[in-house]
């Protein structure tokens, strides 16, 4: 079985929301194991900056105990992902990150055991249908969770995710639960 918690976005926020959504990431890890931190989404250059941030965020609430943050690469992805207790996919660009992570097939049975978080278009990346807010259209994922999630609802900073994107996403794959996600919320599945 693996644990998916799906993120409405701003993991990097200090908050009380946050600070149980990184309880929850850790709940089974035990000191060196390894998170890795999977920031495709994201511009190269923010990697180390980001890395930094999640690290502050986890270790806070790690109650003592130490991880290995280790930072994706295309090239050992694989690899990576079967060292890996827990896998953090950050926000960013959703279909550059898609783009990437659709280049291994085999993913889904590499998460076995595992815990997999996704914030904004990592939580799109795993849904099955998400909400494309440049397109105004239902976009589809990776379906690792089938259900069809829209982020950021109604959030202040983006203003394409409010009722017009329920209306889109409801007219879509209704066999499919649809889960909204505001900033800083965040469900757990598993499948």
């Amino acid at each position: 079985m693996t644990k998916f918690i799906l993120h409405g976005g701003y993991t990097r926020d200090t908050n009380e929301a946050n600070e149980v959504f990184y309880r929850e990431l850790i709940k089974n890890l035990e000191s060196g194991d390894t998170i890795l931190l999977v920031y495709f989404a994201a511009d190269a250059s923010e990697y180390e900056i980001l890395r930094e941030a999640h690290k502050k965020q986890v270790l806070a609430q790690s109650e003592g105990r130490s991880f290995n943050f280790e930072i994706a690469s295309k090239e050992k992805f694989m690899e990576q992902v079967e060292g890996a207790s827990v896998l953090y996919i950050g926000g960013g660009s959703t279909n550059r990150l898609f783009s990437i992570l659709e280049q291994f097939p085999n993913l889904k049975a590499s998460l076995v055991d595992k815990t997999v978080a996704g914030s904004s278009a990592g939580a799109y990346v795993l849904s099955a249908f998400n909400y494309d807010k440049s397109a105004n259209t239902v976009r589809a994922g990776l379906g690792l969770v089938p259900i069809r999630t829209i982020c950021h609802y109604k959030s202040p900073t983006n203003e394409h995710t409010g009722e017009e994107a329920v209306r889109v996403m409801e007219s879509s794959h209704q066999n499919l639960p649809l889960v909204i996600l505001k900033d800083r919320e965040w469900k757990v599945f598993e499948i």
